[in-house]
């Protein structure tokens, strides 16, 4: 593996902090508050700059992915700026956000979508999980009106806007009306989307209920796209599958695809997957026979290479991505199923 010489698209968290408090997530304790051991930061604004500017200056990058594994992107108050920089330096490479949409005003939203325009391709994935009655079950402490005026907004502007809906017992008989309201909101399409959780107990002071996924386990998907745009390439446009096709060559689609995911902290990890392993020392990732499958993971780089050695606050992207751990040891654990999140989320066998 040479990480350092194919990587050609780049994941980051923006930021730790969120509105939300979704009953699947890793730092919230049955859909209600924080985890306390998460610290809440944005993704610092210099590293961002001397990433952008500096270390990715000769890199060939074509998409920029703005995700949301420890909160959510549009929490970061610089995340507007964050985009137009890169847009100024990297303005050949797509640019994809995911969001709940809850957060700021119809104002705010509007003045973001001329500023994703400058890319060669945008958008803005909103996560709209059912209709005002159902929404708000699983994306708690979000407020379905408020999501859609913003939505609304940005795609008015002349901003890309998807709608993600994950699929539950409780909001699957909606798909339809939801379709026809991506529609009219003026979105380029809606995705249905599994959920990575097949029961949830949400339980929150006076709140106690469970989330279901019986009725839906094998649905097979539904896209419908609405409103094609002449900046949108067509091979982005495409009906996706509910599941993603990887190659597979490597046995790491992350590899494969040139991929790089980069925490709230400024921490470069092999995908998205492998980030969660930051706090893997924590009880609450016990996770098949009060074992923790995660910590091996974090002990040995740790004890190996030091903490830092993996930070953008102490290393160019180059030094971390052309060290021993991404070219040696990663392709190791995915050839022999090493790690526990090679085995669950890419079905890797433990040799």
């Amino acid at each position: 593996m040479e990480w350092h010489k194919i990587f050609r698209k780049i994941q980051v968290d923006p930021s730790s902090h969120c509105n939300a408090r979704c009953g699947a997530c890793a730092r919230n304790i049955t859909g209600g508050e924080k985890v306390d051991f998460l610290p809440l930061d944005h993704f610092p604004m210099d590293i961002w700059e001397r990433m952008v500017v500096s270390d990715l200056k000769n890199a060939s990058i074509e998409k920029l992915t703005l995700n949301g594994n420890w909160g959510d992107a549009g929490m970061n108050p610089n995340i507007q700026d964050m985009v137009k920089l890169w847009t100024k330096h990297h303005q050949r490479a797509s640019v994809m956000i995911a969001t709940n949409g809850g957060m700021n005003n119809e104002s705010w939203w509007a003045k973001f979508a001329p500023i994703l325009r400058q890319a060669s391709n945008h958008r803005i994935q909103f996560a709209v999980d059912g209709l005002e009655d159902t929404h708000s079950l699983y994306r708690r402490r979000t407020d379905f009106k408020k999501v859609i005026s913003n939505i609304k907004s940005f795609a008015d502007a002349g901003g890309n806007a998807q709608i993600i809906w994950t699929i539950f017992d409780h909001n699957v008989h909606q798909i339809e009306q939801g379709a026809k309201l991506a529609e009219e909101l003026g979105c380029v399409d809606i995705r249905v989307r599994r959920s990575f959780s097949e029961h949830m107990h949400i339980q929150d002071k006076d709140e106690n209920y469970k989330i279901t996924t019986e009725k839906v386990k094998d649905l097979k998907g539904f896209y419908k796209q609405f409103h094609p745009r002449s900046d949108m390439p067509q091979n982005d446009t495409g009906v996706p599958p509910l599941e993603e096709t990887f190659d597979y060559s490597t046995g790491c689609p992350w590899y494969n695809q040139g991929e790089i995911q980069i925490d709230p902290w400024g921490t470069v990890w092999p995908c998205c997957h492998t980030s969660i392993h930051r706090y893997a020392d924590r009880d609450q990732w016990k996770l098949k026979d009060n074992k923790n499958l995660m910590l091996p993971v974090l002990n040995y780089r740790n004890d190996t290479y030091g903490a830092d050695r993996f930070s953008l606050n102490k290393h160019t992207l180059d030094e971390i991505l052309s060290g021993t751990f991404f070219n040696v040891d990663v392709k190791e654990a995915v050839e022999k199923g090493k790690w526990w999140a090679c085995q669950t989320a890419c079905d890797r066998k433990a040799i």
